[in-house]
């Protein structure tokens, strides 16, 4: 669903009545085409695209303004977990099910590269020429005493060139 939202009064944005929250925000657009709960939503004004991911494993655009459908991505049939819409028209879209792998699209459906991630992502980001990720590297037990033994987890954050 693609909302209205109307601030001409944001004094009183908080504890709002059903009343006052149906007149700050209102439906305007109910968008279709996923078969499985959705888990992930993305929008920008700039290139005018909504993108959502889901369990069915696809990824669906449509038009920001009107609600037009433009495409559909299907980068493996695995659920979409994460993704990002950037403003130079690219879609970062993560899947996770035995592995997890990262697309990289242009919103022309154009797969650019896919990578297969070692650590686990936390979030993501994606710039006009960057892919910032949040990972988690688990370290396994180093001890043989099982009460000694600690699984160390290292949160990283990783830059690099969308392209490289």
């Amino acid at each position: 669903m693609i909302w209205n939202i109307s601030f001409h009064d944001n004094e009183h944005l908080n504890n709002l009545t059903d009343q006052e929250l149906h007149s700050f925000a209102s439906p305007r657009l109910t968008l279709y085409g996923h078969t499985s709960a959705v888990t992930c939503i993305c929008a920008s004004t700039k290139p005018d695209l909504v993108v959502s991911g889901s369990l069915d494993g696809t990824c669906n655009i449509h038009a920001v303004e009107d609600g037009i459908y433009v495409r559909i991505l299907c980068p493996a049939g695995d659920p979409i977990v994460n993704l990002q819409l950037s403003n130079e028209r690219h879609i970062l879209i993560q899947i996770e099910k035995d592995d997890a792998y990262l697309f990289l699209y242009s919103i022309n459906g154009d797969l650019i590269r896919t990578k297969k991630l070692q650590n686990k992502v936390v979030d993501m980001l994606l710039s006009d020429q960057h892919i910032i990720l949040a990972v988690n590297h688990v370290s396994l037990p180093q001890s043989t005493n099982k009460k000694e033994s600690t699984i160390s987890v290292v949160t990283r954050i990783v830059i690099q060139h969308m392209l490289d």
